[in-house]
């Protein structure tokens, strides 16, 4: 079950229950008669209740990532939320609407896909999937778009990026020598793509090259340690 309505700043309550509980139509409401509950501009929260989202039962790549206790519990429970932890995935959603809008014609963009893995349906909804159907050695590009502060440092996405999109690959079923993957990053200093290197080329000072791209059993063997978790 998805989110239902916001946490109130002062404690304000439209709900039995009390605790700051607002259904997302009283919030609104605050917010059009600049109530202290809603410090914020009705335009902002009237576009975070639009971008609210069911995603269903299953598990996302996102949530294998994070606590996926707390995401179960999520999907099978009525919850409130504050603006400022909604915030970032409203922002993210913005941007990613952008880029959408500009996309080429040999994209596709947003698709959700799931598999299902000993018994358990797993999904995600990658960011754009690039298709060269025709190439003899790379047929697609898996880019993922993120929203940060701070752009990496180096030249390697952040971990929990790099299994993201993985997890992509695997929930594709795309071969991994059948693909590139990108992570791009995005901040208000500029852009930086960082992209998985596939465990070719030269490294330096005589290492063997580093190979970020997961096989199938490497996901699978990381699937089995997270969702062990879960059943904990």
């Amino acid at each position: 079950m998805p989110v239902i309505g916001f946490i109130s700043a002062d404690g304000t309550s439209d709900q039995p229950e009390g605790q700051g509980h607002c259904s997302f139509e009283f919030a609104l409401q605050l917010a059009k008669d600049r109530h202290e509950a809603f410090p914020y501009p009705y335009p902002l929260l009237k576009g975070i209740v639009d971008s609210v989202q069911n995603r269903g039962d299953y598990i996302s790549a996102t949530s294998v990532l994070h606590c996926l206790r707390a995401d179960f519990l999520k999907r099978k429970e009525n919850y409130y939320s504050t603006v400022e932890s909604m915030y970032p995935s409203f922002r993210g959603t913005l941007f990613h609407g952008l880029l959408e809008k500009n996309a080429p014609d040999n994209a596709r963009i947003e698709e959700k896909v799931k598999r299902t893995y000993k018994g358990i349906e797993i999904g995600g909804t990658f960011d754009s999937l690039l298709c060269f159907p025709d190439e003899a050695d790379k047929k697609y590009i898996i880019q993922d778009w993120k929203t940060t502060e701070n752009l990496p440092k180096y030249d390697s996405p952040y971990s929990s990026h790099l299994v993201q999109v993985n997890l992509y690959r695997w929930l594709l079923g795309f071969k991994p020598e059948d693909v590139v993957m990108e992570v791009h990053y995005f901040s208000m200093k500029g852009h930086k793509v960082c992209r998985l290197k596939d465990g070719t080329g030269v490294a330096r000072g005589g290492r063997a090259p580093v190979n970020q791209h997961w096989s199938d059993a490497q996901v699978e063997a990381y699937l089995d340690d997270r969702l062990i978790k879960l059943k904990a």
